[in-house]
């Protein structure tokens, strides 16, 4: 027996709809699992295509950047509410060398969105692989950074779509995932 993959899609297209955002975040996420990724410096190495993605598809709102980006600009709530979009930073506690730059003290060099209750979807080269935040925890002791949970601000959010910088446009990731509308 088969599956018959288009009539899958087609009937959790209608309950995705249904889903609030934060579960239309984590179902995004969890659908990342297991997606090859490039290398250090490439897109995806440090987890924000696929935030970024899951944000836009639980959202309806493109955002630009990095994890540091994201960090400082969207995901700015401390001690956000279990009911919340979620992400965890990793904040690096010396200056490092970071692709072709230098990631200063206090810079976020990866992110890991949370997919649910003490788990996040974490891209490590060379695919995306579920992690607890225990591990997380364990991780950032042994490569020197501190761990940052922070939750989506919809004040933030709403300036960016108010600014209407659709950036899917430019974005190789994104874009692969949204049709032309044409008028």
């Amino acid at each position: 027996m088969a599956i018959k993959w288009g009539r899958l899609a087609a009937a959790q297209r209608g309950r995705f709809e249904t889903l609030s955002e934060q579960e239309r975040f984590a179902l995004f996420l969890a659908m990342q699992y297991g997606r090859a990724i490039g290398g250090e410096g490439e897109p995806g190495a440090d987890g924000a295509d696929c935030v970024r993605l899951a944000l836009c598809a639980a959202t309806g709102v493109a955002v630009v950047g990095g994890a540091d980006a994201l960090m400082r600009e969207v995901f700015t709530v401390k001690n956000p509410g279990s009911d919340e979009i979620q992400a965890a930073f990793f904040i690096t506690r010396k200056d490092r060398a970071d692709g072709e730059g230098v990631a200063r003290k206090g810079t976020a060099t990866h992110v890991a969105g949370v997919v649910g209750r003490g788990v996040v979807l974490s891209f490590e080269y060379p695919r995306a692989v579920f992690r607890t935040l225990e591990e997380l925890w364990a991780l950032c002791g042994l490569w020197d950074y501190s761990l940052s949970i922070r939750g989506l601000d919809r004040e933030a959010l709403g300036r960016v779509l108010a600014e209407g910088d659709d950036s899917r446009e430019g974005d190789v990731r994104l874009r692969e995932y949204f049709e032309e509308v044409t008028q």
